[in-house]
């Protein structure tokens, strides 16, 4: 018994990881060539962001840089940093963690050390500590968002509550591994099988809208982008 339980952890730390790696970058390839494939190249942008706004709102003439900074204000005011800043800021900050905090967490950066040879430059333990509550306490605030706002619980599914816990059960689960809160076998054995069935289904849920937002608001030109794109739907 106590010879399978280094293998159970070898085998999440490297096949098991390395399978829903493949996973996940192979369905999101597929859905982005899906993405590319629903627009088209255009030429020029296809909505005149100067003539929805006032006469004099731009400079004609003059600085190029104050012209473009201008354009840009405009686009983002049709964003959620333009509708709700508050909320923009909230949001960035939140996907801006869910990011970091597991790149260039020292653990697992050790751990891709010793099993591929490759890892990247860690941030201190005690600040990874504090972006992890940051994402719960953030996770917190959208779920109770969706429950207590009206007009967010009416188009929020049971999927979404599901999605939202699965991106913060990793977190949750490693917290309490590293405070070896309860049983850390369990835990850190659930932190791992949940990590990765998370990276697996990623791409096929919503969020998938993470790294496509990247399409979306710099490639692809509509009403929603921040920078004039080169394609259209």
């Amino acid at each position: 018994m106590n010879l399978a339980i280094p293998d159970f952890y070898d085998f999440l730390r490297g096949p098991g990881f390395a399978v829903s790696i493949i996973i996940f970058l192979s369905v999101s390839l597929y859905r982005t060539l899906c993405l590319i494939r629903a627009t088209r190249k255009i030429q020029k942008i296809s909505i005149n962001t100067e003539k929805y706004i006032h006469r004099g709102s731009i400079p004609e003439q003059g600085n190029l840089l104050r012209r473009a900074v201008e354009l840009l204000k405009i686009r983002i005011k049709n964003t959620i940093f333009g509708t709700n800043p508050v909320m923009g800021i909230i949001s960035l900050v939140f996907h801006l963690l869910l990011f970091i905090t597991p790149v260039f967490l020292s653990a697992h950066n050790i751990i891709a050390d010793l099993t591929i040879g490759i890892s990247l430059p860690a941030i201190p333990e005690q600040l990874t500590d504090i972006f992890t509550l940051l994402i719960i306490a953030l996770g917190g605030f959208f779920l109770a968002r969706r429950l207590f706002i009206p007009r967010v619980r009416m188009i929020s599914t049971v999927r979404d509550y599901l999605t939202l816990l699965l991106v913060m059960a990793p977190f949750l689960s490693a917290f309490i591994a590293y405070h070896h809160f309860f049983n850390y076998r369990v835990v850190i054995y659930s932190h791992m099988i949940i990590g990765e069935i998370a990276i697996i289904i990623m791409p096929f849920t919503g969020l998938i809208h993470m790294p496509f937002i990247i399409f979306s608001r710099f490639f692809i030109d509509s009403e929603y982008s921040i920078m004039p794109g080169n394609r259209s739907w």
